[in-house]
């Protein structure tokens, strides 16, 4: 979403570890598309610090969603992470987080292990490239991968669960976003028996996914209620809203493949992580390292958001 507010400012949040390297290649960017900085504020934690830029881009000489791609290539390799967002969007408290599971939240794609115990995994593998470049319908790819499994005893979906791997920071994420008043939601295509458990491992607040069911100890290879399509997926997170009376403007989405980018580019706050070439040049926040945590540092600038907001 790209509501950039009544003056055409944004908001730019960058973390990082060389404190100058990172505030040179950000203004450095800026400067090169006639953008200006009006506020910065910068606090260190940790091993890193977070730089907060109010960004007057009215007069850029071009697009602020080109800004954002200027930025996110300039920072990759300096920034642990970075976001561009609309003024009007960074005004309103962020009150949901909605993930995307496999290869997000866990390391593995669960769909490729189950291929390989039901000796379909060359055609599978195939299928999910496909659909997570974008090159396949979510919907097409998923239910000819789900016709495979038919007959997988319920063992093997036991026996992959235990081998799960939570992402680095992962448990610690989802209890720091929590702290901070945060609804945590997974929304993903993978299959109920695998995403109400990792669920229940982080304590998040609600889960969505495709239920396949087991008959007689196997997998029916159908599936039984509506899909959990891209379309979905931001479905979830405005239902979701709705209950708690906000809107997209106060939700943010984390993912790292094609189907993730519609719930990605419908809410206040989409960031790519671990991500997809094609998703991190559609994202309006990139994570550049392998843990949750860095998810974390772009939403939790404390006192600095305070600092900034009279500037919007």
């Amino acid at each position: 979403m790209w509501p950039m507010g009544t003056h055409g400012r944004i908001v730019v949040t960058a973390v990082g570890r060389d404190w100058f390297g990172v505030i040179a290649t950000v203004t450095g960017a800026l400067d090169r598309v006639n953008a200006r900085v009006v506020k910065a504020r910068a606090a260190a934690g940790g091993d890193a610090f977070t730089a907060l830029m109010v960004v007057d881009a009215s007069r850029a000489s071009v697009h602020p969603r080109c800004v954002a791609t200027l930025l996110k290539r300039c920072c990759a390799g300096v920034c642990l992470a970075v976001s561009v967002e609309g003024g009007d969007s960074y005004r309103r408290t962020k009150r949901i987080i909605a993930f995307d599971m496999d290869g997000t939240i866990i390391e593995e794609e669960p769909i490729a292990e189950l291929a390989k115990a039901a000796g379909a995994g060359e055609e599978i593998r195939k299928l999910t490239e496909m659909a997570m470049e974008g090159a396949l319908p979510f919907t097409k790819a998923f239910r000819e991968r789900v016709l495979m499994l038919r007959g997988l005893p319920l063992e093997s979906l036991e026996r992959i669960r235990g081998s799960f791997t939570l992402v680095p920071g992962a448990r610690e994420a989802i209890g720091r976003l929590r702290e901070m008043g945060l609804v945590t939601v997974i929304v993903t295509g993978a299959f109920s028996y695998f995403a109400e458990y990792v669920g229940g491992l982080l304590g998040v607040d609600r889960v969505f996914c495709n239920n396949t069911p087991v008959e007689g100890g196997v997998l029916t290879g159908e599936v039984d209620g509506p899909m959990m399509r891209p379309e979905d997926k931001i479905a979830a997170i405005k239902g979701m809203a709705e209950e708690m009376g906000a809107d997209l403007l106060e939700c943010v989405a984390v993912g790292d493949g094609a189907n993730d980018l519609h719930m990605i580019q419908n809410v206040g706050l989409g960031i790519a992580f671990k991500a997809k070439p094609v998703v991190n040049e559609g994202a309006s926040a990139v994570v550049y390292t392998g843990s949750a945590e860095g998810i974390v540092a772009l939403l939790d600038c404390g006192r600095l958001r305070g600092d900034v907001l009279s500037k919007l």
